[in-house]
């Protein structure tokens, strides 16, 4: 399950950005660089702010680490465009790998801060501000898929959420049993709630079904551009997985980036109905999201992962009886 990075990304990346970019640039707008800058270096990939001599004069450019994850991203950019409620970047040139050019992405530049970046703001621009963070997350899941749950155009869809969300669950625990030579070990507490809750999978998802929305899939507060001077969104970003799923899954990622200063995950829930056993299902979103993060690519959150074991444990006692 594990991505492989291209062999050569590491000296792609120690290349100065005028050298990478160039046959990027040409190809998609016929032009030179008048200038490149490294904004961001994440888990999969590079980005880039250039400057253009001519329209639209500043473009961002994302070299994948993975091949075949521009093309998905591509495909996810232009869906979460369609239903976005704020502002998503346009696609303008998708460069296929090749044998001396990384797959890369040409968007549109959306100017603005991560959300991160925020400085504690004043009580009522804090409130203003989560209230818009969740008015964005709750238009997203107004989008109804009537077909059932399943991956952007692509068959089978499922009526329940479990047939859908268990395969990637099934995966992410098959991994566990044959990690890559080298992988850090996992703790056994860790392993044995993974099996625990696996075979509980059925019966904690029983009541979910007919009830496809689109999923961000890593909607957090760094994914969200800001205006520093008003506070305001302009713009979302860096979907990791957009699919027709269950709204609770886009939760999990809520106290990231320091989202738990704006009391995010308590407006959604005070905004929607999540029903009783909702803690039960949060956890174990938290828990499998974070092995799945481990199996993928190699983020491993142990401190983080146990203390989801110990709040899953707490919950199934509770509500499984």
């Amino acid at each position: 399950m594990r991505l492989i990075q291209r062999s050569d990304f590491t000296s792609i990346a120690n290349q100065p950005a005028s050298d990478q970019l160039e046959p990027i640039i040409q190809t998609a707008f016929a032009c030179e660089i008048v200038s490149a800058k490294l904004i961001g270096s994440g888990a999969f990939g590079l980005v880039y702010l250039v400057t253009l001599p001519c329209s639209p004069e500043r473009v961002v450019v994302k070299v994948q680490k993975f091949s075949g994850w521009g093309l998905r991203e591509k495909q996810q950019l232009e869906c979460l465009r369609q239903y976005a409620p704020v502002p998503v970047p346009q696609i303008y040139y998708y460069q296929p790998e090749t044998a001396t050019i990384c797959e890369a992405l040409v968007m549109e530049y959306l100017p603005g801060v991560p959300g991160k970046s925020l400085r504690d703001p004043a009580q009522p621009t804090r409130l203003r501000v989560t209230r818009d963070i969740i008015d964005t997350l709750l238009a997203l899941h107004e989008i109804r898929h009537p077909g059932g749950y399943g991956n952007l155009d692509t068959a089978p869809c499922y009526e329940r959420w479990w047939d859908f969300y268990g395969q990637r669950v099934r995966a992410v625990h098959a991994y566990l049993q044959r990690p890559l030579p080298g992988d850090t070990p996992i703790d056994t507490a860790i392993l044995r709630m993974a099996d625990r809750s696996l075979s509980e999978g059925e019966r904690i998802f029983a009541d979910c079904q007919n009830n496809a929305v689109l999923v961000h899939g890593d909607f957090c507060l760094n994914n969200l551009l800001f205006n520093p001077a008003t506070s305001r969104i302009v713009g979302l970003i860096d979907p990791l997985d957009l699919h027709w799923g269950e709204r609770e899954l886009d939760l999990v990622n809520l106290t990231k980036s320091r989202g738990d200063r704006f009391q995010l995950l308590e407006t959604y829930c005070q905004s929607v109905d999540l029903g009783e056993q909702f803690p039960l299902r949060y956890w174990f979103y938290q828990f499998w999201s974070w092995l799945y993060y481990y199996a993928l690519i190699h983020v491993l959150a142990m401190e983080w992962l146990l203390f989801c074991v110990q709040k899953l444990e707490e919950a199934m006692k509770k509500y499984l009886l």
